[in-house]
């Protein structure tokens, strides 16, 4: 199998499972089941050509390898050093690779897609190292944009072969600098990287080009030959140009040659405003080419007058002079109306800004500025980038309060229909309506403290709404005490059973017993009393008074005297009747005695039996009585303490409902039989 070569050093690496190591370096790698030998060969070219330098074949490689196969976080990691140009090179003191950024971006390397991705997918082991190099190069990014942050913008930007593989000085140079000479006579800011690197310490040259590259309205391409065009750093240059051409129609880029037929330049290279040096006055055609292209035809002398007035406007605006940015911005404009850097500070001073990193934060009200417009049309792209972002910001903090106002709005709305949905709910619980209260209190109600208590009342209401006070407290001990209601329930049966009735109630004492004394009372008138119907008529006017006394003594509590009153009503009103009402023949009085004795005997025995009811019905009703009271009138008020404690917040809205004991109904026996259930 092909060896996969490292990505820092070039080294081949020790593969185990789904990771890599690098034997020199240390770097590690996280690999794929698809990584063939087919593929490793792609991924080993296509690191080549980042180690070389040749950025855009990375890229190009890297994308293709990410497409075959998006979750190889090796693949991901690549394209994103590529797009940055990471290139490691040795670094002496430290005794490590260090990452060098050959294409410098404002967008973090922590924010790229691809390496935010890479993340998803890596290994444990992976991971870690890509972290750590991320953040390194993150912090590097970070220092080299600090480095250009307050550099003036080109007007032009020249591309050109420096030196050739002997290390001598090119013709490319030497028509870069005609070129460059040419131009600040006209009092343009022109990168030439032989004299505008010149006071650069080291070779930190890169965020210094890729502010050139971000300002310059203009690149002119130099070339003689197609191997210096195509060299990696000329290639790196004027690539990214074109890669900014796609974002910012007003940037230009001039291919300048001289026996170079234009057909050789690379296809990138648009020749539409190629410019043959070796003809005569290709110079000054040139120059007056990039004057029109940055609407610079006015003399040097004015455009001197509007380098000084800005130069004035840039120390007013360091100061915080405002004003004077103003009246010095005015004079600048009228010297030169399109003067970008003129626009740009006059709404820095609009928006009362020193800086332009202030942009960032400040609220730029885009909208009603004087300036804005314009300086956005002639800024340079990370210029316009900024305004991009400060417009962003103004516009989400407009919508951001235009959002509050309108919460501010329905909240108010909300606050005073939950107060109207409040009171209604009051209401109809002071009037003993709970349910309904509880259904507009779920009903689309903003929660507050108010209405969570309220609604708390209302459910607790809904539920003592259904309480039957005269049920409620048998219905809970036949719930949770089945064997106290059954204990009970049985002893009401036997109660029943031992007092069944054996004999007529006391309605048919009182009409058998009226319906005796009426019958008896007309044989003795219609008759005379004679013979045996008088007889008969005394036996049955006793009898009557008999059960029509046992009727009317049938609530006695004193059983003792309720059966003398019983047996002693009729001799007395037999007395009164045989000697006062009725005149008896003298033969017949001696029979009354025996009569009376005989028609009591019927009535003795009714008594008696009412009496040995009544005794065995106070009998069981003690035993039920003491039942209750030991096993029941506990429970009793152990549940009215509950429904006492349960529903006191219901006081606020009126009086509790009176619970109904047992003992409420004591004397009703009936009545308790049918609450402790006794049909078992």
């Amino acid at each position: 199998m092909i060896a996969l070569k490292c990505k820092v050093c070039g080294g081949d690496i020790d593969v185990h499972g789904d990771s890599g190591t690098c034997a020199y370096c240390g770097a590690a790698f996280s690999l794929s089941t698809l990584d063939d030998d087919s593929r490793i060969e792609n991924m080993n070219r296509a690191n080549e050509a980042r180690r070389t330098q040749d950025f855009d074949e990375a890229i190009r490689a890297w994308s293709m390898l990410v497409a075959a196969d998006p979750h190889n976080a090796e693949t991901r990691w690549n394209l994103a050093l590529s797009r940055y140009g990471i290139e490691y090179v040795w670094d002496e003191p430290s005794a490590d690779f260090v990452p060098n950024i050959h294409r410098l971006r404002y967008e973090r390397f922590n924010d790229d897609p691809d390496y935010c991705a890479c993340m998803l997918e890596a290994d444990e082991n992976a991971l870690v190292y890509y972290m750590d190099q991320a953040n390194r190069i993150q912090a590097i990014q970070d220092r080299l944009l600090e480095l250009i942050r307050t550099e003036q913008p080109y007007d032009v930007f020249i591309c050109f072969k420096e030196q050739d593989a002997n290390g001598q000085r090119t013709r490319d140079s030497v028509l870069a600098q005609e070129i460059y000479e040419q131009l600040t006579a006209k009092g343009l800011r022109v990168f030439f990287s032989r004299i505008s690197l010149r006071a650069v310490a080291g070779q930190n040259y890169e965020p210094y080009i890729f502010a050139a590259l971000q300002n310059a309205r203009v690149m002119i391409v130099v070339g003689t030959q197609l191997d210096y065009l195509t060299a990696p750093w000329v290639r790196n240059e004027w690539s990214r140009y074109l890669a900014l051409m796609a974002e910012d129609q007003s940037k230009y880029l001039i291919p300048a040659y001289e026996k170079l037929p234009p057909e050789l330049f690379p296809a990138e290279i648009p020749m539409r405003e190629a410019l043959d040096l070796s003809t005569p006055g290709a110079l000054l055609d040139l120059t007056s080419g990039v004057l029109r292209l940055l609407n610079r035809e006015n003399t040097a002398a004015t455009h001197a007058e509007y380098i000084r007035l800005c130069d004035l406007m840039r120390t007013a605006l360091k100061a915080g002079d405002f004003v004077e940015v103003t009246k010095q911005g005015r004079d600048a404009l009228a010297a030169e109306p399109k003067g970008a850097e003129a626009w740009w500070m006059l709404l820095l001073a609009e928006q009362g800004i020193t800086d332009e990193s202030e942009l960032l934060t400040a609220d730029v009200n885009w909208m009603d500025s004087r300036y804005f417009d314009e300086a956005y049309s002639l800024a340079n792209a990370r210029r316009r980038q900024l305004l991009d972002q400060a417009k962003r910001h103004h516009d989400q903090r407009i919508a951001e309060l235009r959002r509050s106002d309108e919460l501010e709005a329905q909240a108010r709305d909300s606050e005073l229909h939950t107060q109207n949905v409040v009171n209604e709910a009051r209401t109809l619980m002071m009037a003993g309506q709970f349910k309904k209260a509880a259904a507009i209190l779920n009903d689309n109600v903003r929660a507050t403290p108010e209405v969570n208590v309220l609604r708390e009342d209302a459910e607790l209401g809904a539920e003592y709404e259904d309480i039957d006070p005269k049920s409620y407290l048998s219905d809970c001990i036949r719930r949770d005490h089945p064997d106290v209601s059954s204990g009970f329930s049985q002893l009401l049966n036997v109660r029943f059973r031992a007092i069944a009735p054996h004999w007529p109630g006391t309605a048919w004492k009182r009409g058998l017993g009226g319906l005796s004394l009426a019958v008896s009372m007309a044989c003795a008138y219609v008759f005379h009393a004679q013979g045996v119907v008088m007889n008969v008529a005394i036996v049955g006017l006793i009898a009557g008074i008999g059960l029509l006394t046992s009727a009317l003594t049938e609530q006695m509590e004193n059983p003792t005297l309720r059966l003398a009153l019983v047996c002693g009503s009729p001799f007395v009103l037999a007395a009164v009747v045989g000697n006062l009402m009725l005149e008896l023949p003298y033969a017949i009085r001696p029979f009354m005695a025996p009569l009376i004795v005989l028609a009591l005997i019927p009535i003795g025995l009714v008594s008696a039996h009412d009496a040995a009811l009544e005794s065995r019905r106070r009998a069981h009703m003690n035993k039920q009585t003491s039942y209750y009271k030991q096993n029941i009138m506990p429970l009793e008020q152990q549940y009215i303490a509950e429904y006492e404690k349960r529903f006191a917040p219901l006081r606020t809205y009126g009086p509790l409902k009176e619970l109904a004991t047992q003992a409420d109904s004591a004397n009703n026996w009936y009545t308790i039989s049918t609450l402790i259930d006794t049909d078992n």
